[in-house]
């Protein structure tokens, strides 16, 4: 019966850890192919060279008008996105500028205008920023309902 107890405890006490830790969460991604991040989580990409670069987006400053104020905006308003990121044992940081509302349409990732930031050979890129501010009424009530999509490029 101890054991069964000791079972119990143990088994919730694991629900309850991976809970609390899902923001910490790992995520495995390909190189030139785009991935949508969320604040809190660390993504992998291991490379055809062996290099292992890992990103995370620690911090989002979201100053952009939604909605309506959209309509009537002259490209006032951008979110910051704070990112993490290590080459092999090399860190960076950086903070990406998501300017203005912004559109349905996706950006190729070789365009040229888009916030980018140079890692070790590679090339983070920031292609888009959701929910999107011009559909939707206001920001997000968590940042970790924001999906920030990125890709890294060699």
């Amino acid at each position: 019966m101890k054991n069964l107890i000791k079972y119990l405890v143990v088994l919730q006490l694991s629900f309850f850890l991976l809970a609390c830790n899902n923001d910490d969460a790992l995520y495995t991604v390909n190189l030139n192919e785009s991935f949508i991040a969320k604040k809190g989580c660390e993504y992998t990409c291991i490379t055809d060279d062996g290099d292992i670069i890992t990103i995370k987006v620690t911090d989002i400053d979201d100053e952009m008008p939604y909605g309506e104020e959209c309509l009537f905006s002259t490209g006032a308003g951008n979110a910051e996105i704070s990112i993490k990121g290590r080459v092999n044992k090399k860190k960076y940081s950086t903070t990406f500028t998501w300017v203005g509302c912004d559109g349905v349409a996706e950006y190729p990732p070789t365009m040229s205008t888009l916030p980018n930031f140079q890692m070790e050979g590679y090339v983070l890129k920031m292609m888009k920023m959701y929910p999107l501010s011009s559909t939707n009424d206001g920001p997000p009530k968590s940042e970790k309902d924001y999906g920030i999509r990125l890709i890294i490029l060699k």
